[in-house]
């Protein structure tokens, strides 16, 4: 018994108690957080497009890949 009790006791050591875990998780939570920020951020606007191959047709400029129209070359 007394064994047995010793195996539980390691057991519950191998855990960390809830008010750790509950602040670590917050943690995360910001720092993820912050990380769509900076993410969102560095992002682009929408309207505008970036090629690395483009060409200049009759109707302006497009991408030579995909035939898409880029916005401000």
């Amino acid at each position: 018994m007394d064994r047995m009790n010793d195996m539980l006791k390691q057991l519950s050591n191998q855990f960390a108690p809830k008010s750790d875990t509950k602040k670590a998780l917050k943690m995360l939570e910001k720092q993820l957080k912050n990380l769509l920020d900076i993410f969102m951020s560095k992002q682009t606007h929408p309207d505008e497009e970036n090629a690395m191959f483009s060409k200049k047709p009759l109707g302006g400029f497009s991408c030579a890949s995909c035939e898409k129209n880029l916005i401000n070359l």
